[in-house]
């Protein structure tokens, strides 16, 4: 992103539970002197437990900041076009040759279907 912005854009990699932090990602923004940020998680959709504990644990280090800078959050971006394109370009898959399941099921509430468990047992009956 540096190099194709030219210079115009500090991009600063975290982890939420690992290195580096977005404690230390947060403080090299700070020390350049950022006036806006951008948070883009990694995960392309929205869930509490993961998106959103992100932007808790920004939130929990800018309350320490004396001064804070302008905030952008990006909720989600799975079913962006830019997005899929740019999986589909990666992969050079056909639509044939995946598919999208869920993994994350909590309770005894339905969740997003298909569920991965399911759908990987019923493979070898198409071959694959």
């Amino acid at each position: 992103m540096q190099a194709r912005f030219k210079g115009k854009v500090i991009a600063e990699l975290a982890m939420r539970y690992g290195k580096p932090s977005i404690e230390s990602a947060l403080d090299k923004l700070k020390h350049h002197g950022v006036r806006r940020i951008l948070v883009l998680p990694l995960y392309p959709q929205y869930s509490a437990t993961t998106t959103a504990t992100t932007y808790d644990e920004v939130n929990r280090i800018l309350s320490q900041w004396r001064w804070i800078p302008e905030m952008r959050f990006v909720n989600e971006y799975y079913d962006h076009p830019a997005y899929i394109d740019a999986l589909a370009q990666k992969l050079e898959l056909q639509d044939d040759q995946y598919l999208v399941t869920f993994q994350s099921r909590f309770g005894k509430a339905e969740w997003l279907k298909p569920y991965t468990d399911k759908s990987l047992q019923e493979l070898p009956s198409r071959g694959i």
